[in-house]
């Protein structure tokens, strides 16, 4: 983790983009919470 202000807003936008696209498919949905749980 050389750098992990890049690293977290990296993290968000994955969890952003994830979560629009959640809607969509049960694997999106899945992917969107475990973002959530690792950024956490």
């Amino acid at each position: 983790m050389d750098n992990s202000d890049e690293n977290l807003r990296q993290f968000e936008r994955t969890a952003r983009n994830m979560q629009s696209l959640a809607q969509y498919s049960r694997s999106n949905q899945i992917n969107k919470e475990w973002v959530r749980y690792v950024a956490v």
